[in-house]
């Protein structure tokens, strides 16, 4: 299972003692839909012999910012 993770941040300083810290977080980048559980039972119905039962989660972000004064 191979799962890419980035985070980007970047702190901006202001007049003072002022600055915001905005960053990004990004989570499974490539999107990949690896199975991390599937059913090993057999059975005469073959469509649920080796069906994912869980695969990694979806592509998402997250938009973080933080103000100090």
């Amino acid at each position: 299972m191979n799962q890419i993770d980035l985070r980007v941040s970047k702190i901006f300083r202001m007049s003072g003692a002022r600055r915001l810290h905005a960053g990004i977080d990004i989570y499974n980048l490539t999107n990949a839909d690896t199975v991390l559980a599937q059913n090993n039972t057999y059975t005469t119905n073959s469509t649920v012999w080796t069906r994912p039962t869980q695969i990694l989660m979806a592509r998402f972000f997250k938009l973080s910012a933080t103000f100090d004064f």
